[in-house]
């Protein structure tokens, strides 16, 4: 909602201050409830299929390269054991399976179309009380906005991974070379009870998750 602030087109003539137009004609109004009936957990507004679960790390991921925020940084990256690091870039690049998941891609896209028609739905009742038309209407506000963050995933999702193995190229050039070298489980999460497979830290490559996410981006961000 906060990226309606540029189409002043929109609000300007009603109200010239963003935040009361937006709080009288948005906040107080029944879109936002009517927003939220398009949430996977709500199937009162029959969007499905409903979206896998994703466990917390690779969920947190997705929102950073959704939002565009920064999927590491360097000083939590040096709390990680050698492990940590590589479980975190491998629920990293399993995203660019997950988001190419045909359920998941309907789920996305059907909460989208769900979300558009009650943005619609507002956008007639507003038009019709503050007579106030822009061009394309409120569905073209929405389309451009929605296809211009979801298309920014693949790209922020690459970025975000190439940090990280960034910095585990750094970790592994400063390893204590008096010290036996670190052993990585291949195998890490609280779900393995067996002994994991391991390996020598300084052994892993790390190409295949790269090139696995540049391979599988987003194809369906279009059909927003």
């Amino acid at each position: 909602m906060n990226s309606l602030a540029t189409q002043t087109a929109l609000w300007q003539s009603v109200n010239p201050n963003f935040c009361s137009w937006l709080d009288d004609e948005v906040v107080k109004k029944a879109l936002i409830p009517n927003l939220l009936h398009c949430l996977p957990y709500d199937s009162r507004i029959g969007v499905n299929p409903y979206m896998p679960w994703l466990e917390s790390v690779a969920n947190g991921k997705k929102a950073s390269a959704i939002h565009g925020n920064n999927l590491a940084t360097s000083s939590t990256w040096k709390k990680y054991s050698f492990t940590k690091k590589l479980s975190v870039m491998r629920s990293t690049a399993a995203l660019a399976s997950y988001m190419n998941h045909p359920s998941v891609r309907q789920s996305f896209i059907s909460q989208s179309n769900c979300m558009k028609q009650e943005w619609n739905t507002w956008y007639t009742t507003y038009t019709q009380t503050s007579g106030v038309i822009v061009t394309g209407g409120i569905n073209a506000i929405y389309t451009n906005f929605i296809r211009n963050v979801m298309s920014s995933f693949s790209p922020n999702l690459q970025a975000g991974l190439d940090l990280m193995v960034s910095f585990w190229d750094d970790a592994i050039s400063n390893i204590d070379a008096s010290r036996p070298t670190p052993r990585v489980a291949i195998d890490y999460g609280i779900a393995v009870t067996t002994t994991a497979t391991s390996m020598d830290a300084v052994n892993v490559d790390l190409t295949p998750l790269q090139t696995f996410v540049q391979n599988n981006g987003l194809t369906w961000w279009n059909q927003l």
